[in-house]
């Protein structure tokens, strides 16, 4: 028998840099910035962690230890970005775990390579294993740490950093998954910057039918989502934004769902090298 799956609300650490100060220091006299993206994103904020691990480790006790978790089974860590030596490892873990209350048997697990992608597919294996009623509790964490001495700013995304978890329980909390899929997609690589693949079984086709779904993917610019994304099914509502949104790797679809009261959400991610992943879930009233 298939148990429920269930996940709380994400919990991300907020913004702390102005993109305008960030543009000012980096390339002041820069006319892309000035005529392009400041004109209509004079207060775009990001995530700047000047510490790199430090500052969101430090972060993440705090939260996680106010928390009101259940005894957990298993900590996944995805990231897009972060690469940690074997003694960063152990320091990590050490400090991470101190911090909640986990099993005796609780495992510990580390997700890269699947870029933007990561969060969506650690969360859909969890959701697995625990309808499966292998494991009951069990804990995602998302980090993301840009480089400070690289360029920000690429011809179609603004990235930021990223520190967050949410919670995935087979007892009720914020939003019940009712589907999920993933895949991988098959077309040239030159076509993969302009098109996304949606899936067309029967579960998901039932559910994108439901009145009220909101589609969230990636924060990039409005031409390019617009063009990659206009296969999308006429019931999903998609309300794009035509300014720069900050990137936040694998965080955005989560990060646009705290910022919805929309009762059922797509949490849909395309990644090179072409990981399709999915997540559908309702909103727990």
């Amino acid at each position: 028998m298939i148990r429920s799956a269930y996940l709380s609300t994400p919990i991300f650490m907020p913004d702390n840099r102005k993109f305008a100060d960030y543009v000012q220091s980096f390339a002041p006299s820069s006319i892309v910035y000035k005529s392009g993206i400041l004109k209509n994103n004079e207060a775009l904020s990001f995530l700047g962690l000047t510490n790199g691990l430090t500052d969101a480790l430090d972060w993440l006790v705090d939260n996680l230890s106010t928390a009101s978790l259940p005894i957990i089974n298993r900590v996944v860590v995805t990231s897009s970005t972060m690469f940690l030596s074997p003694q960063e490892t152990i320091d990590f873990w050490t400090v991470l775990t101190a911090s909640i209350t986990l099993s005796e048997s609780a495992e510990l697990y580390f997700l890269g390579g699947k870029g933007c992608n990561s969060m969506v597919y650690g969360c859909l294996q969890s959701i697995k294993d625990v309808q499966s009623g292998f494991l009951d509790n069990i804990l995602v964490i998302n980090i993301d740490l840009f480089l400070e001495q690289s360029n920000r700013y690429s011809d179609y995304a603004f990235f930021s950093d990223n520190v967050a978890f949410v919670c995935i329980s087979n007892e009720a909390l914020d939003y019940i998954c009712e589907g999920y899929d993933t895949t991988l997609a098959q077309y040239p690589a030159a076509a993969f910057a302009t098109s996304c693949s949606f899936f067309s079984n029967a579960p998901a086709l039932s559910f994108y039918q439901k009145d009220g779904v909101d589609f969230f993917t990636l924060n990039t610019f409005y031409f390019l989502l617009a063009k990659k994304y206009q296969a999308r099914p006429s019931q999903l509502a998609w309300n794009l934004d035509t300014h720069l949104s900050v990137h936040r790797y694998s965080f955005d679809p989560f990060f646009n769902l705290t910022t919805s009261d929309s009762k059922r959400s797509v949490l849909h991610v395309e990644s090179p090298p072409f990981h399709c992943d999915e997540l559908r879930l309702s909103r727990v009233d």
